[in-house]
């Protein structure tokens, strides 16, 4: 009954990975500095993350995952840079750059979407859809995988595109302060405006999401978060720690990368960190989706199932129809036996039973 279920927003097509706060409006640094340090384990995942380019820390990310043999991409990634380097060059000397900011931002997506001829990636849960270099190699992408390689191109060529997170979606923004395009990174760049993305993306259901341009370190968080994703659906709990760690370093209010983060505790077996996460996140976000399943099910593998079933019975009180509540809750009252406080725990959930009917 120990089953835990990730937080949606993992940033990819239509699903989940988050993110947050309104910061004032700039382009991104165009430093390309290389960074000679290695990833040190699960205490941070990018070493001056709030300080580098989005480049570099991209490269970190690609010449260091989480999975694979990275020797075996170590000349391909090179490869991606050096054309990274000759097409910022080619845009740079273009009649559409020396045009002004708004036709190098026509110049960054023909060169993604034409040159490149970079897709939409439909199997957007792998690190092919994800880091840069596979995805120019690929020549497809999630939305947040072809969205660092404009942004990236964005941060050379200091052309003010900045990286808008979602539920379950991320997207790019031209905004230099007078003129705001939105930029749809799974259909070729297209237009739509805020309205379309907050219907959509039910944006009034999950507050911290407020479409505001993200500065570079927070963009940086979402790719950690989503790798983080990555790890813990592969059960590889220590990389998913330390890449869930660092994207709250950088974006101090998402909850999903702590709910994630708690997750994976949780299975690595340290339920005090987990538990002390989820009480965080419920005094915050008590009506978040999975967080109360998550919260009470690791109680409940504590054996305080007193608390689960608090927990439980309080979230059913908003989602009464909620019959993964209702067998979690049977669960922990199994458990109990059949003391006076089981007998008035058994009559809520009839209660309960009875209203979703």
């Amino acid at each position: 009954m120990n089953k835990y279920l990730r937080f949606p927003p993992f940033h990819a097509a239509l699903r989940t990975a988050v993110f947050f706060a309104a910061m004032a409006l700039s382009a991104i640094s165009c430093s390309t500095k290389k960074s000679k340090e290695s990833i040190p384990g699960s205490a941070m995942v990018i070493p001056h993350a709030d300080t580098i380019s989005l480049e570099t820390a991209c490269r970190i990310l690609s010449s260091h995952p989480p999975f694979g043999d990275p020797a075996q991409d170590s000349g391909s990634i090179a490869a991606f840079y050096r054309t990274l380097d000759s097409t910022g060059e080619v845009i740079r000397h273009s009649p559409q750059f020396q045009a002004g900011p708004a036709a190098a931002r026509s110049a960054i997506l023909d060169v993604v979407y034409k040159t490149w001829n970079i897709g939409f990636d439909s199997v957007d849960t792998s690190l092919e859809s994800l880091l840069p270099d596979r995805v120019y190699r690929s020549h497809k992408g999630s939305c947040l995988g072809t969205s660092l390689l404009i942004l990236m191109l964005a941060e050379r060529l200091g052309c003010p595109i900045h990286g808008v997170m979602l539920p379950g979606h991320f997207f790019c923004r031209y905004d230099d302060g007078n003129v705001r395009v939105n930029i749809e990174p799974n259909r070729s760049g297209c237009e739509h405006d805020d309205a379309y993305y907050k219907d959509r993306f039910r944006t009034g259901m999950t507050p911290w999401y407020d479409l505001a341009d993200l500065p570079r370190p927070k963009v940086i968080g979402v790719a950690c978060f989503n790798l983080g994703t990555l790890c813990l659906r592969k059960k590889l709990l220590n990389p998913a720690i330390g890449y869930f760690r660092e994207c709250l370093r950088l974006v101090k209010d998402y909850p999903e990368a702590k709910g994630n983060l708690a997750v994976a505790y949780a299975q690595s077996g340290n339920r005090e960190a987990a538990l002390t996460l989820f009480a965080e996140l419920y005094a915050e976000h008590p009506a978040m989706p999975n967080l109360a399943v998550n919260y009470g099910s690791v109680a409940a593998s504590a054996k305080q199932y007193h608390k689960a079933i608090d927990i439980y019975l309080a979230a059913l009180e908003r989602d009464p129809g909620n019959q993964l509540l209702f067998r979690r809750a049977e669960y922990a009252l199994g458990k109990l036996g059949s003391d006076d406080s089981v007998k008035i725990f058994r009559q809520k959930l009839q209660a309960f039973k009875a209203m979703a009917k």
